[in-house]
């Protein structure tokens, strides 16, 4: 080595591994230097105090807030999973199990199904939405005194309300109609406007809207989402073969009883009014939207169709208040009307 070099070598030696280490156990305890320096670009070997290696230039280990970047991520994971966990005690919330390094599979206080949740959303306010569907509507509850108030006063109806037995706007309860028929209603219906049947004053509003007509809007595809389960299960039902022609295809699945009414059910059981986007809603709105679909269609299974049988059903019968007699006169007459020799469709 010339001269010239030894000279900047000895320059860019500034510090030796000697030094390093002394400069460690000073301010840093517990680090240790496992490479020798040569010079100042040199990258170094550290070991931190938990066994982590390191590897970078001495430079940038002294430039660093965290010097060990491992021990920095185990910390704040262990911090997330100590608030999440915390929090999850608080809300008398069991943890049943980690099905990921950020999700767990937990279950609510009051014994409600057991469900997969990122331990974030946890931290961030998401619970149980079976209990978010209850409060919502523990919130919405009227009174028995603001409920009689408003058939008896308020709807200047002539209609009386009967008993004392109210609970919640998911119970029925007996009323009299102006003519004197007694039947049962939920106060929901009521202040929708629906009326006693026997007198053929059933109010028709909200029904005029698109919605309830089979029209498509972002509402009504958006919560079509919460159905996959429901599919999944229809199509197994039937070994994964078309209901009509017992072919095996891609298939679509059926609504028997048309989705919707189950989007107007649902959202008359919330008492919670029409809005054309999901964002309308609030989260816990949402949240209770979204459970009780699921909850209907767990309760019910669709026809799996090829999608030419499927098209061939709503060109028959339209998209408007399809029922499970058109659908079972269809099934028997798919020949017929495919030929486009049935002639009876108009009074079904």
């Amino acid at each position: 080595m010339n001269k010239k070099k030894e000279i900047i070598n000895l320059h860019r030696a500034l510090e030796t591994s000697e030094e390093i280490q002394e400069y460690l156990n000073n301010s840093h305890k517990g680090f240790t230097l496992l490479s020798e320096r040569m010079n100042r670009n040199d990258i170094l070997k550290l070991k931190c105090p938990k066994g982590h290696l390191i590897e970078l230039k001495l430079s940038h280990f002294k430039a660093r807030k965290n010097k060990c970047a491992t021990c920095f991520k185990e910390d704040a994971y262990n911090e997330h999973i100590s608030k999440f966990e915390s929090l999850a005690i608080d809300s008398e919330y069991k943890i049943l199990s980690y099905t990921d390094k950020y999700r767990a599979t937990v279950q609510c206080n009051k014994g409600h199904d057991e469900y997969s949740v990122k331990t974030g959303n946890f931290i961030n306010g998401t619970r149980c939405k079976k209990c978010s569907s209850e409060k919502l509507s523990l919130d919405r509850k009227h009174s028995y005194e603001y409920i009689k108030n408003y058939i008896e006063v308020e709807s200047n109806s002539g209609y009386e309300m009967l008993g004392k037995d109210y609970i919640n706007n998911r119970t029925h309860f007996q009323i009299m109609c102006d003519k004197g028929h007694i039947y049962e209603t939920l106060f929901n219906n009521f202040m929708r406007g629906y009326r006693c049947m026997t007198c053929h004053n059933l109010s028709t509003r909200g029904e005029n809207s698109h919605l309830w007509k089979g029209g498509v809007t972002e509402l009504p595809k958006t919560l079509r989402r919460s159905t996959h389960e429901w599919k999944r299960r229809s199509i197994e039902a039937t070994g994964g073969r078309c209901d009509v022609t017992g072919e095996i295809g891609e298939l679509e699945v059926h609504h028997i009883y048309p989705f919707h009414k189950i989007v107007r059910d649902v959202l008359e059981c919330l008492d919670l009014p029409y809005k054309d986007n999901i964002i309308s809603y609030t989260d816990r709105e949402r949240d209770a939207i979204s459970y009780e679909i699921e909850e209907r269609h767990s309760n019910m299974l669709g026809a799996p169709l090829l999608k030419d049988a499927h098209t061939l059903f709503h060109m028959t019968f339209g998209f408007h208040d399809n029922t499970s007699e058109q659908y079972e006169y269809f099934k028997k007459n798919y020949d017929s009307i495919l030929a486009g020799r049935d002639i009876q469709l108009l009074n079904l």
